[in-house]
């Protein structure tokens, strides 16, 4: 996350704020203002279903097919992201 995502609380830890409807002129995907997308609301909805339906309506397997202990330790990051990555394929 770069450094000028990030805001510090009154405690001195740093976490990262990302807001994409706009009110972060530093980061704009969806534009702001008059100017901004009318199907931002839409388009975060969708995309937030569009996971969901994969999740329900797949079988996922996992990268070498046997059973996998999932290492959930994190990596050296300001984002909760794993240490070792998940590769999951999904199969109908």
């Amino acid at each position: 996350m770069p450094e000028r995502f990030l805001i510090t609380d009154e405690n001195g830890k740093e976490s990262p704020v990302v807001e994409v409807r706009g009110q972060n002129y530093e980061l704009m995907p969806f534009g702001s203002g008059r100017r901004m997308c009318p199907g931002t609301s839409v388009a975060l909805n969708v995309a937030h279903t569009t996971l969901a339906n994969m999740i329900h309506c797949f079988e996922w397997k996992i990268e070498d097919g046997g059973k996998v202990c999932v290492d959930m330790n994190e990596g050296p990051s300001f984002i909760l992201s794993r240490a070792q990555p998940l590769i999951c394929f999904p199969t109908p």
